[in-house]
């Protein structure tokens, strides 16, 4: 059995050898292994990943630093970052990347320089 603080490390990270990565909160996060498939459930998530994709899992702080919010009707291409800096990609605008991310929270950067967090469901 293990255990995080939930108030310094509020998410587990899990990042795939794509390069890909999904944040999830630990709060009432329950973990279980089971023939070769790790699975993540909580009161907002249920994920499961083969041990085979997975290169690698790691508790994140909350804290971005991130001061200018910009609006989601905001149509000017953005780039995508998951909470721990991971870079995801560019896209047409924020609705765009919120549909094509799978589920977690992001740091969306845009062409102006403003910043916004985003969490896909």
């Amino acid at each position: 059995m293990a255990q995080a603080d939930d108030y310094a490390y509020p998410y587990l990270t899990m990042e795939k050898t794509d390069g890909t990565a999904a944040s999830f909160s630990v709060n009432d996060l329950k973990i279980t292994f089971d023939s070769g498939t790790l699975k993540l459930v909580n009161a907002s998530t249920s994920e499961s990943y083969t041990l085979t994709e997975l290169s690698k899992m790691y508790f994140a702080k909350t804290s971005t630093g991130i001061a200018d919010v910009m609006a989601d009707t905001d149509d000017s291409e953005v780039e995508v970052f998951t909470v721990s800096g991971i870079d995801m990609g560019k896209y047409e605008n924020v609705n765009t990347a919120k549909t094509k991310l799978t589920r977690g929270v992001y740091v969306v950067k845009s062409k102006n320089g403003k910043l916004q967090k985003i969490a896909v469901k």
